[in-house]
């Protein structure tokens, strides 16, 4: 629906988040969604990342900066443990 895009459906608003130079439609290359993914959880997450602790990093990515408190982002969370 045009509000995410690339591999890892990287909106617009949490690209620039993560602070990760270039355009918005780099995104499309899976290296620079990954790094985007990364700088993001950086900012949002880092005791979560640096602990590989993926519920937490799951749930931030999906519900932004305070998206592991939010119980609509279990569901994602479980999309995402089921893939692990």
């Amino acid at each position: 629906q045009g509000r995410s895009y690339g591999p890892l459906q990287i909106s617009r608003a949490a690209w620039q988040d993560s602070r990760v130079g270039g355009r918005y439609e780099d995104v499309a290359d899976l290296a620079v969604a990954t790094a985007v993914l990364r700088a993001y959880l950086h900012r949002y997450a880092p005791r979560a990342l640096s602990a590989e602790d993926w519920f937490t990093c799951a749930r931030v990515w999906n519900g932004g900066p305070r998206g592991a408190s939010k119980t609509a982002t279990l569901g994602y969370w479980r999309k995402v443990e089921a893939k692990l």
